[in-house]
């Protein structure tokens, strides 16, 4: 049965890589990153400054930025742009007994005919007609009338002049001008309706074609049962809607799960930086953080606010050209096209291949547990691993014909995750002392090299499994994060301990863990199993997007890191888990059984961290290779100098 689930995992690995070559080829070519410009603040900092915002544009456009997002128009906008005025009833009635009002005013005052449940609006004849058109189609004509040169709408003035009212074809005017393209950030108004949404959607056309949306505000447009005909219309004028990436559910906009579902493959990922966050970050940091989004997660639109709070003595619009001067540099010094961005197609993969690469996971993960179970006692016959086998086949393959195939998925790179990881320390540590003639640094080396082929292998099934539209977009992820890390540290330390047993029975594995239960507790193992639970803690604290904040000195190392290898290594892997693989094989070699248990569970941590690093399907997967194989080289390093004190404590041992 063995050699029967050994050819199975290098069958599976072979369909892995028919899955993950054209992946690789996919994200080749997905190469085009879009900068675009934040309206609002970049010409806030044109008239602060006192600069032409045409001219400024143009300069903008020549370093680099390639489109300016534009908000829809409301009642505020149009008024602070100076293109109409407006005034509630009661506010008219209150000025006429102070001053003559403005002459369109005037006569409705005179004719008695302003109400306290209105606004009233005015203005040239264009703006005015645009005003009431929209108006007309979101709220009804009965809430909606032109009086002469002023159009009155019913309502509260606090709730009217923050409706959005879409676009106009002169709205786009300014950016064309400047050679930049448009991207549209409209709002969502829960009064929508069929044909209201459809007269807005006709708008985002007159702007520009083939609008990308990004939405403003918590919602995206016609949340929550409108989202259906929102897609709809899109797919109609070739719209593509662009997901803002955020890294908790609170900050998610409501119904962008339901819209990306509809709207697939026509999303497109954007990264922007909140300006709070600006406040405290300098432009060479901001740059940073935007060259990342594109090489690491698949960001391909950038949104790019000017930082408002320069230092004293530097020219604010200066500091920001050059800002967006080095985001355009550094992303074609790593490869991409500045230009404007495109949806990232789905990566078609047969069903059969798939069924392949499950069959391989889950030979692999049969492989684990058969000899985990034998370390405990028991003996799994090769007709029931059989039956299990061909049983999760068949549901993985019935699965792939149902909506559950995503979960599924999940499941198996779940499972093969943690069972690689456990299997690739446990199974890379040798079953006896080595001869003589081998170095212990040497031994402790392949021991660390063993376990990294098994957990890539492992890693490989994990991206093939995973390697779907939602998954490289991040809009799905990995499952269970935290339980893949832990998990394997728990089976590692079980089954190292359990191995080192002669053969039993699960009954006499049962009664000694009894045994061992009822012993009495010492100080020194209570305080041991203490500082190892608040590790542990802390380490499935800092896994995820989530989690603890960095220390300052892990900043900075992080940050060199990133300056000299650029695929910056997991600081797990590299740090602790990779040494402590290096460890476990040299306490092996000299005899230390002891100190091999804690190192090789130790250990556990780089294995599931490198196999974490390929469930992170919206990093490129070459990206993912080159990370795994600096964290390689750190570690190897690293341990070196720890495997040889380690040696002299032995050698110092022996001698006393």
């Amino acid at each position: 049965m063995r050699r029967g689930l050994v050819a199975l995992v290098l069958v599976g690995l072979a369909a892995s890589a028919a899955v993950l070559v054209p992946r690789v080829r996919l994200e080749a070519g997905y190469r085009a990153v879009e900068i675009v410009l934040d309206g609002d603040d970049w010409l806030m900092l044109a008239r602060r400054e006192g600069r032409e915002p045409a001219r400024m544009l143009r300069a903008l456009r020549d370093r680099g930025a390639t489109s300016l997002a534009i908000a829809d128009n409301t009642l505020r906008r149009l008024a602070d742009d100076g293109l109409i005025s407006y005034a509630s009833g009661p506010t008219l009635q209150s000025q006429a007994r102070l001053s003559a009002l403005a002459p369109p005013f005037a006569r409705l005052h005179a004719a008695g005919a302003i109400r306290t449940d209105a606004v009233y609006v005015t203005g040239p004849r264009g703006h005015l007609d645009f005003v009431a058109q929209r108006f007309r189609a979101l709220l009804g004509p009965e809430r909606t009338h032109l009086r002469g040169d002023v159009v009155e709408v019913i309502g509260a003035q606090q709730d009217l002049e923050e409706i959005g009212l879409g676009y106009r074809a002169e709205d786009a005017a300014l950016a064309r001008a400047a050679g930049l393209g448009v991207v549209l950030r409209p709002r969502n108004y829960r009064g929508l309706s069929r044909a209201s949404l459809r007269v807005l959607v006709d708008g985002y056309a007159q702007a520009t074609p083939q609008p990308t949306l990004i939405f403003a505000l918590t919602e995206v447009q016609g949340y929550e049962r409108l989202i259906g005909d929102a897609a709809a219309e899109y797919w109609r004028i070739g719209a593509r809607f662009g997901r803002i990436e955020v890294f908790s559910a609170r900050r998610k906009q409501r119904g962008e799960d339901r819209l990306t579902a509809l709207m697939q493959p026509a999303v497109i990922r954007v990264f922007s930086i909140t300006p709070e966050e600006l406040q405290v970050l300098r432009p060479a940091q901001v740059a940073d953080r935007f060259l990342r989004a594109a090489q690491e997660r698949n960001i391909r639109l950038l949104y790019v606010r000017p930082l408002l709070s320069t230092p004293a003595g530097d020219s604010p619009v200066d500091v920001n050209l050059d800002l967006v001067a080095s985001i355009a540099r550094g992303l074609q010094e790593s490869g991409f096209a500045v230009t404007r961005s495109q949806p990232l197609a789905p990566l078609e993969v047969p069903r059969p291949v798939m069924w392949v690469v499950a069959v391989g996971a889950l030979a692999l993960a049969f492989l684990v547990v058969d000899d985990l179970a034998r370390a405990v006692g028991l003996r799994l016959r090769s007709s029931v691993a059989g039956v299990l086998l061909a049983l999760a086949v068949l549901i993985t393959v019935g699965a792939s014909f149902s909506r559950l195939d995503g979960f599924w998925r999940q499941l198996l790179a779940l499972g093969t995750a943690i069972a690689a990881a456990t299997g690739a320390v446990v199974w890379a540590l040798p079953p006896h002392a080595p001869t003589r003639r081998t170095s212990p640094i040497a031994a402790g080396l392949g021991v660390l090299l063993r376990a990294l082929v098994v957990a890539v292998s492992g890693g490989l099934f994990v991206a093939a499994l995973l390697s779907q539209w939602a998954f490289m977009l991040a809009f799905a992820t990995f499952l269970g994060v935290k339980p893949a890390h832990a998990a394997p540290v728990v089976l590692v330390g079980t089954w190292v301990a359990l191995g080192a047993r002669a053969s039993v029975s699960w009954r006499q594995t049962l009664q000694d863990l009894v045994d061992w239960v009822r012993r009495p507790l010492r100080v020194g193992w209570a305080l041991a199993a203490l500082a190892l639970g608040t590790l542990g803690v802390l380490l499935l604290a800092r896994t995820g997007n989530i989690g603890l904040p960095l220390l300052g000195a892990e900043v900075q190392l992080r940050t060199m890191l990133e300056d000299v290898l650029v695929a910056r290594p997991r600081t797990k892997e590299f740090l602790i888990g990779y040494p402590a693989l290096v460890l476990a094989g040299v306490a092996s070699s000299v005899g230390w059984r002891g100190a091999a248990l804690p190192l090789a569970m130790a250990g556990a941590v780089g294995t599931a961290g490198a196999i974490n690093s390929f469930s992170h399907l919206h990093t490129p997967l070459l990206y993912t290779i080159w990370r795994t194989g600096n964290a390689l080289l750190l570690g190897a390093v690293l341990a070196i100098p720890a495997a040889v004190m380690l040696l002299w404590v032995a050698r110092r041992g022996r001698r006393s």
